[in-house]
């Protein structure tokens, strides 16, 4: 989730970033070089429009979707190597637009665009939303999240739950059929002691 709510936090960045921008009336006036950067002075009126549903929205939508499939990999995964096999491959989707940029770009675009600035009109709850109540928003974020994410997954984490209590506890016959208890006090007699 913390992962993922770093993707968020850009997608939120780069919303706030068109939103804020100030309206020019030509697109002459859209941008100007300075100092070998280029920045962004304004938008046109309607480039907001095309702008938030093309660049913000697909990557809220891939964050929302990867944060979901994540999720179910963790409650569905029954083996740590599987868990993390799969946590390395939504990494790996995740980054897909950065290997995009880097492999497709030319490096005179790739520099052009890392040295963009854009003009932004800040106000107060801008400044507060980038400050530190802004990153703890961003924590109460990711605990309902994580909350999310096991409400929507409680029945496996409950049925994983019940089936590590019936095979670590000796005293129930379920035990029986998982060999731990058989095993375990042969191999580690003072941990049944404890």
């Amino acid at each position: 989730c913390i992962y993922l709510y770093g993707h968020a936090s850009v997608a939120r960045t780069l919303a706030m970033q068109i939103y804020k921008c100030p309206v020019v009336g030509s697109r002459e006036e859209t941008a100007e070089e300075l100092d070998q950067n280029m920045v962004i002075q304004g938008l046109m009126s309607t480039d907001f429009y095309w702008m938030l549903p093309l660049l913000v929205l697909p990557k809220l939508s891939m964050t929302f979707l990867l944060w979901y499939i994540g999720s179910a990999f963790l409650a569905y995964s029954s083996h740590i190597t599987t868990m993390a096999t799969r946590a390395l491959l939504l990494v790996a989707l995740s980054q897909f637009d950065h290997v995009v940029f880097e492999t497709f770009f030319s490096m005179s675009k790739k520099d052009w665009v890392r040295k963009c600035e854009v003009v932004q009109i800040t106000g107060r709850c801008t400044r507060v939303a980038t400050a530190w109540p802004g990153e703890l928003a961003k924590f109460a974020g990711i605990l309902a999240t994580v909350g999310l994410s096991y409400y929507l997954f409680r029945g496996e984490f409950s049925l994983r739950g019940l089936c590590w209590q019936c095979s670590r506890d000796c005293t129930h016959r379920c035990s029986e059929v998982f060999g731990y208890c058989a095993q375990a006090e042969k191999t580690w007699p003072w941990l049944h002691g404890l």
